[in-house]
C-alpha cells in the first residue's frame, strides 16, 4: 500500500533506490547545455563591479564557467576534440550571429543579415571539448573553450603538442593557465598550456565514450 506522504526526506539514500544505473536518462545528454569557459580580461563584463552581469569575487585571469558560476586560477583538463570555426560577433562583442564552418558560409551569414554593419567580420576560432578533472573530488566536468583571436596560436601550438605525443587526443591531461602578455593593442591575459601526464584510465575511457558521443563514432 502506497503512503500518502509526497517523498521521503532526508539524505540518507533509501534501500529500495539504486544509483548503478541511469534509466530514463538516456536522451538526456543531448539536451544539456555544455559550460564555456571564459578567460576574464579587465573589461570582461563578469569582472566588473557594478555590471549587471558581475560575479562575486571574478577578476581578470581567472577562468569562469558560464553554467556553474566557478572561478578558478588554472584547470587540468583532457581536449577530447578540437575544430575551427568562423564566428560573427556583434561590434560590441554582446552576442553572436552565430559559428559557422566556412569563411565563405560565414560572409553569406553576414550579407544575409538584416543589419550587416552591427557586426564584426567573421573570427577564425578554435572550438575545444574538454572534460575538467576536479582535483578534490576527481570528476570529470565536460565544457567548451574557444580560442580566438590571441589565442588561437595558442591552440595551435596545443595541437602539435598533443599530436606529438602520440595516439588518441585525450590520452593527456594538460595544465590550463594564464600569463599576461602584452602587443600594440596593450595588456592582458593569455592562456598557458603545460603537460601534466598521462590520464588515469578511468578518465580516458571517459574521455573516450565523450569522443564517440560528440562524433557520432562507435570504438571498434
Amino acid at each position: 500500500m502506497s503512503s500518502n506522504a509526497v517523498a521521503i526526506s532526508g539524505n540518507k539514500i533509501p534501500a529500495h533506490v539504486t544509483l548503478t544505473s541511469s534509466r530514463g536518462n538516456e536522451n538526456v545528454a543531448q539536451n544539456q547545455e555544455i559550460p564555456r569557459i571564459k578567460l576574464l580580461q579587465m573589461m570582461t563584463s563578469e569582472a566588473i563591479k557594478g555590471n549587471d552581469k558581475y560575479v562575486e569575487g571574478a577578476e581578470a585571469g581567472l577562468f569562469y564557467n558560464t553554467i556553474t558560476g566557478d572561478l578558478n586560477k588554472s584547470l587540468s583538463v583532457i581536449s577530447v576534440t578540437v575544430k575551427t570555426v568562423f564566428k560573427v560577433w556583434q561590434t560590441d562583442r554582446k552576442g553572436v550571429l552565430g559559428e559557422f564552418p566556412t569563411l565563405d558560409a560565414a560572409n553569406m551569414a553576414l550579407n544575409d543579415s538584416h543589419n550587416p554593419n552591427m557586426y564584426a567580420a567573421p573570427e577564425e576560432t578554435d572550438v575545444h571539448l574538454l572534460l575538467i578533472k576536479n582535483e578534490a573530488t576527481g570528476a570529470l566536468d565536460p565544457a567548451i573553450m574557444d580560442f580566438p583571436r590571441t589565442k588561437l596560436w595558442v591552440s595551435r601550438n596545443w595541437n602539435s603538442a598533443i599530436s606529438a605525443k602520440g595516439g588518441d587526443r585525450f590520452v593527456g591531461v594538460w595544465n590550463v593557465g594564464t600569463q599576461i602578455v602584452q602587443n600594440d593593442k596593450g595588456t592582458f591575459h593569455n592562456l598557458d598550456i603545460s603537460w601534466l601526464g598521462w590520464a588515469q584510465a578511468d578518465d580516458y575511457k571517459t574521455a573516450e565514450a565523450m569522443y564517440e558521443q560528440s562524433t557520432g563514432q562507435i570504438a571498434a
